[in-house]
């Protein structure tokens, strides 16, 4: 009995098709809001196997190419005007977010030496209550 087979190839076609197409368009729109690209994040932008994205030469070497631009780098757009990356705005928020994260290293290394004198103390006024 010969089985008929021509709608799931056309189902998979159409599958592969949709996802390269998604797979295409996301390394611009994550150019566009500065958001890192890369084969993970691409993958999950497009709900596609990382594995899948290696293996398509075109979308490999798109990938790639976008994790080389380094940031805060000039690129021109379709009329060749020139626009410098948002390096200097990607800077700006790695500071604060640098001293946010220090302040809170600070708060919980207070908070933590504040637990171990507690501690401390406790174990220096409750005696042993193990008895033989």
């Amino acid at each position: 009995m010969r089985r008929n087979t021509e709608g799931l190839k056309r189902n998979a076609r159409l599958r592969s098709k949709d996802a390269m197409h998604r797979a295409l368009i996301a390394p611009s729109r994550m150019e566009s809001s500065d958001g890192e690209i890369n084969f993970r994040t691409v993958s999950a932008e497009t709900r596609v196997v990382t594995a899948w994205l290696c293996k398509q030469k075109e979308l490999r070497d798109r990938i790639m190419r976008s994790r080389e631009t380094p940031i805060g780098s000039v690129s021109r757009d379709s009329d060749g005007q020139c626009h410098k990356g948002s390096g200097q705005s990607v800077i700006a928020t790695l500071r604060l977010r640098i001293k946010t994260l220090e302040a809170k290293n600070r708060e919980l290394t207070e908070q933590w030496e504040h637990a171990y004198g507690m501690i401390a103390e406790i174990g220096q006024v409750v005696p042993s209550t193990t008895s033989r």
